[in-house]
């Protein structure tokens, strides 16, 4: 018995924009309450680690941490589904580190509370997020690009797309992990840039998704094309 159908798109893109709009809006709400100084003078743990904005963060980073690791299986599944023998590319990599990464976010942002967060916690989480996702989007990249020039099943811009955030997030993290840069802000510059380019490739997943429904029954659900 079906209970309804909802684009499979839409778990990407809404975890793209609630990440997103909290972000902005915690470094919004701390500037105007003098918090602390405006980009790049802080990094977005310091923005979300006052009150009010620290609740704010929280819900949206929980959530959007959970709809992550739904967005990493809906692309895994839609790879499954897209591509006969698809398990040969070895999709769970991706899956893997994107998991991971997410739970990492969700324990990095339950560190930051009333205005005073775990700081080791709280870094080494945030290392997880990271890694575990720039690794994944990197994986997943390369398994899209392989299809494409072996299949040609996938969308030519959006393997482009993804090439390029992915060379991105790459650059920013060997940068981020070795380059000792005498620019006093780097560190918040590039917390900012990895952080987004990570949205933005969420919203390139939507766009692998559109046309495809989560199906929901009563004892279980498909992906559909």
């Amino acid at each position: 018995m079906s209970l309804g159908k909802f684009k499979a798109s839409h778990i990407p893109n809404i975890t793209a924009v609630v990440a997103g709009v909290a972000i902005l809006l915690c470094e919004i709400i701390a500037v105007h309450y003098g918090h602390e100084k405006p980009f790049p003078r802080a990094t977005i743990s310091m923005t979300a680690g006052h009150y009010p904005e620290y609740i704010i963060f929280r819900i949206a980073i929980q959530c959007s941490s959970t709809l992550l690791i739904m967005t990493w299986f809906l692309h895994y599944f839609w790879l499954r589904t897209k591509v006969a023998h698809a398990g040969r590319y070895l999709p769970e990599i991706f899956l893997f580190l994107g998991t991971i990464g997410a739970i990492g976010l969700m324990a990095a942002s339950a560190t930051i509370d009333t205005g005073v967060y775990k700081n080791h916690i709280h870094v080494i989480c945030a290392v997880v997020f990271f890694l575990g996702t720039i690794w994944a989007c990197i994986f997943d990249t390369l398994i899209c690009l392989v299809i494409w020039r072996t299949k040609q099943t996938i969308s030519q811009l959006n393997v482009t797309l993804k090439v390029i955030v992915s060379m991105s997030l790459f650059v920013w993290m060997i940068l981020a992990i070795f380059y000792k840069s005498p620019y006093r802000y780097f560190t918040e510059v590039a917390e900012y840039s990895m952080t987004y380019l990570i949205l933005a490739y969420a919203l390139l997943i939507g766009r692998d998704l559109k046309g495809f429904v989560l199906d929901y029954e009563l004892k279980s659900w498909a992906l559909m094309e």
